[in-house]
This record gives C-alpha cells, structure tokens and sequence, in this order.
C-alpha cells in the first residue's frame, strides 16, 4: 500500500509545487506606476530649489498604490527657442518598473555665461526619456530617437555620428544615465538629449 502512496504523494506535491512557481512567474509585476501633473502653467528661475517643480506631482502604482516618494525630477532641458524648459520626472515601484513623464515650464535663465545654441548644430530629438529592458535584452538606442535634423547634413549621416556617453551594462540590473549627442561633418554638436536606462 505504501508503495502506491508515496509516489502518489510525490506527484501531488510536485504538481503544487510547480503550480506555485508558475503563479509566481506570471504574476511579476512589469507595470510602471503612472505620473500625474497638474495642469496650469509654471515658471521656473534657473538655479532655483526643484521642490517647486514637483509641488502637486503625484505618482501612483497599480499594484504598490503611492509611490510618489521615489518621485523625482530627472532633468531640465533648456529650450532656447521660446524661453521655456522641458522638465523630466521619474518615479519606479517596489519591481523596479521606471515611469518618466514630462511637462513645459516657463525658464527664467540667471547665469551670465548661458548662451543660444549655435544655429548650425543639429537637433535630436527623443520620442521618449527612457527605457527598461531585461537583462540580455539588446539595447538599440535609435528606436528611441524619433528625429535627427540638420541644416546640411540628413538623417542618415547624423545617425552614423551618434555618441552615447555614460556606461552601461546589458548583464547587469540597475539604472543608467546616458546622453546622446550627434555631430555634423562640419564638427557642430547637437544638444544633449538626457536619456535613463534601466536593466531588469
């Protein structure tokens, strides 16, 4: 009798086991939480304390609820054009699932040596301010890039003279920064288009 038993027992527990670890697996959490900004307009002094910026911020997870105490601001991009700035928020959850968003504030500028940009240099534009991949995933940066424009050179020249600096590594789980850069054949530098990788 106990001959029958034991393997039966085996089976069943084997069966729970597997059951738990397929429960385990599909129910990861791989959505990022959701950053809120209130609407109405900004101004924001160059230089100035960026708690002003995340005033009335929130971010929210659908699994960890609030999580708007990892939000932070990321970057502020200058926009030379109009006199306003880009202002880039991140915030992540307890699974490590990265959300950025973004909003246009006016930019008071109080640094003397600030300048325009050269009107020769190119322009690249991102169609998003970061990323999550997993872990040996490949990292194409140009699926991110949505337009690279120059007043000589086209697309596909600025593309063979984009830069990436800052270090990263695919086999490794952690957050990245990175900043693209293009060139012109006449040496022109675009603007730094700020960049957050993260690796699962």
């Amino acid at each position: 009798m106990n001959r029958i038993i034991v393997p039966v027992l085996l089976g069943v527990v084997s069966i729970m086991m597997a059951a738990v670890l397929w429960i385990g697996m599909n129910s990861k959490d791989n959505t990022p939480p959701q950053i809120n900004i209130p609407e109405g307009g900004l101004t924001y002094t160059e230089g100035e304390a960026v708690s002003s910026l995340t005033a009335g911020v929130t971010a929210y997870d659908e699994t960890d609820g609030d999580v708007t105490d990892t939000l932070f601001v990321y970057d502020i991009i200058p926009l030379e054009a109009d006199g306003t700035a880009k202002v880039i928020y991140a915030a992540h959850d307890r699974s490590d699932n990265i959300a950025t968003a973004w909003r246009k504030v006016m930019y008071v500028r109080t640094m003397m040596e600030a300048v325009a940009p050269d009107g020769d240099s190119p322009l690249l534009t991102l169609n998003t301010f970061g990323a999550t991949l997993k872990k040996g995933e490949e990292f194409d940066p140009f699926l991110y890039i949505s337009d690279l424009v120059d007043d000589k050179d086209d697309f596909d020249s600025l593309r063979r003279r984009l830069s990436i600096s800052g270090s990263y590594d695919l086999t490794k789980s952690g957050r990245y920064n990175l900043t693209f850069t293009v060139s012109d054949t006449d040496g022109n530098v675009s603007n730094k288009a700020v960049f957050l990788l993260v690796i699962l």
